[in-house]
């Protein structure tokens, strides 16, 4: 027995686990100079859009794209209460 007793969790016999982006979706605050490369039902929120929920994956892809002809753009997922 170690000295953190039976339950240490021994990291070495870990297994790394995919991971799966695509699986949770959730509201996004967007806020760009260049809306035209949003789509759906935007609802407007301060200076910005929330977007219908979207997946981590869709939401990457769309930054990648807003971000190359807006660098200033921001992005923030919104937790549901």
């Amino acid at each position: 027995m170690s000295q953190y007793g039976q339950n240490e969790m021994n990291l070495n016999e870990s297994k790394v686990m995919p991971m799966r982006n695509n699986l949770e979706k959730h509201a996004y605050y967007v806020r760009t100079a260049d809306q035209s490369t949003l789509s759906g039902t935007l609802k407007p929120w301060g200076a910005g859009l929330l977007t219908n929920p979207a997946s981590v994956t869709d939401m990457h892809a769309l930054a990648k794209e807003i971000l190359a002809h807006d660098p200033g753009a921001f992005f923030a997922g919104i937790q549901e209460a």
